[in-house]
């Protein structure tokens, strides 16, 4: 087997499992419902439904029990994703999904489907990366990154 397999094989077995927990997740959190604390629903349901875009969207973002956000996830045709449940989590950073979606749209942008629109996507979302840039230097500069201080 080449590394090129053994490293599909492994990512294979962690979707899997990473599967696994997003549907555990998925069913506890609609037939057990988390407790509302100071009025704070424990998570936040978002659902989209657009017939000309991806589909049906589903997404669940949770407070832990001081009211700071946490993990959660979002998942529609094709695509799922964990974010973390910490700061320093494991789960899904935002900066690292808006690069992939660069990184496709710059594919795109090197092919027949090269247009203005995709274009100005990436520069939408390279601003928004740039800003989440600024964010973690700001933060980091006053030694609150990787925590809940503010």
């Amino acid at each position: 087997m080449s590394e090129a397999d053994r490293l599909m094989a492994a990512l294979d077995r962690k979707r899997a499992q990473t599967h696994v927990r997003w549907v555990r997740e998925v069913y506890e959190s609609l037939f057990n419902p988390p407790p509302m604390r100071r009025g704070i629903p424990r998570w936040l349901d978002l659902r989209k439904e657009d017939g000309q875009m991806a589909g049906f969207t589903y997404a669940r973002n949770r407070f832990d029990d001081d009211d700071f956000p946490t993990g959660g996830f979002v998942f529609g045709p094709g695509f799922t994703i964990a974010w973390p449940d910490s700061p320093r989590g494991e789960g899904a950073d935002i900066g690292a999904v808006l690069e992939a979606v660069v990184n496709r749209l710059a594919f795109f942008q090197s092919s027949h489907f090269a247009c203005s629109e995709n274009a100005e996507a990436i520069e939408g979302i390279n601003h928004a990366l740039g800003a989440l840039d600024r964010r973690t230097a700001d933060r980091t500069n006053r030694g609150v990154e990787g925590t809940y201080k503010t």
